[in-house]
């Protein structure tokens, strides 16, 4: 839903005023297609025509965003990345001469497509979002992104400082867990605890909040607030029985109390519940 609206007002408010990349006709099926949200007629719509007009800026522009929006739709990874390729192709030759009004949003486009390719193009990434941040574009998910990215890279103080921007803009639990995940790493755990509590007054989600809950259990864990740790954990297991890493901190718990023939139980019910679960295999072979 927020991909759609996000879109559509990308679309409202630049297409509208440009006639250089406006539709022909009311009657244009492009637009009608864009209008309907349907991203993959408008990508395939568009690359019929760039076949015989293969500069073609309104073509080039409609392609480009509408195959990054109809990507983010798609599970299989092939097929996404397919069209993350062409929406990448398309908007990267309009970089040359670019549409009267466009540049910014192309730069925006871009970054975000290259962010979705995956940490190898964080750079690229990070380069054209940056480009459109420093030129006035307004985009509330542009400081989500270089945020990722920031933390990507180790660089937690300006990751968290790009999320802190975020969230004076748009509050959402997610970003107070990123927050409280980042400061959880940098071992700072007062503000990892402070931001897994936040997120969790905020989100009625329940993967947001097993996530800020889990957060919170290993925060007091490391803080040696191990009864508050386990009750956490276990009213965690009380609602998802399958959570391999609650098991897992229990376990910790009842080894830090030397109690080791209940932790080995836990240890190998995280197992259990998930046997990619590396810490609980470790655990059970030492």
């Amino acid at each position: 839903m927020l991909l759609a609206v996000l879109a559509s007002v990308i679309l409202y408010v630049l297409l509208r005023n440009s006639e250089a990349v406006l539709p022909d006709t009311e009657n244009d099926q492009i637009q009608k297609e864009w209008d309907a949200q349907n991203y993959e007629q408008v990508a395939a719509l568009t690359g019929a025509k760039l076949l015989d007009e293969p500069l073609n800026s309104r073509n080039l522009l409609y392609n480009g965003i509408a195959n990054f929006y109809y990507a983010l739709t798609l599970v299989n990874q092939d097929e996404r990345e397919g069209h993350l390729n062409s929406s990448i192709h398309s908007l990267r030759k309009l970089l040359y001469d670019p549409p009267a009004g466009f540049q910014q949003t192309i730069w925006y486009i871009l970054g975000k497509a290259y962010f979705h390719k995956g940490p190898y193009y964080y750079d690229l990434s990070e380069k054209y979002l940056s480009l459109a941040e420093d030129s006035g574009f307004t985009a509330d998910d542009i400081l989500e992104y270089l945020g990722v990215i920031h933390l990507d890279y180790g660089e937690i103080d300006s990751g968290i400082s790009y999320i802190r921007q975020a969230i004076q803009n748009s509050p959402r639990a997610v970003l107070f867990l990123t927050i409280a995940e980042a400061y959880e790493e940098q071992g700072n755990t007062g503000e990892a605890l402070e931001y897994y509590e936040e997120a969790l007054n905020r989100s009625e989600d329940s993967f947001l909040r097993q996530e800020a809950s889990l957060g919170k259990g290993r925060t007091l864990f490391r803080m040696e607030e191990f009864d508050r740790a386990q009750e956490i954990f276990e009213a965690i297991i009380d609602r998802n029985s399958q959570s391999a890493q609650a098991y897992f901190y229990l376990g910790e718990i009842f080894a830090e109390a030397g109690d080791m023939v209940k932790a080995r139980a836990q240890w190998r019910e995280a197992y259990n519940q998930d046997r990619t679960f590396r810490p609980a295999l470790e655990r059970l072979q030492s």
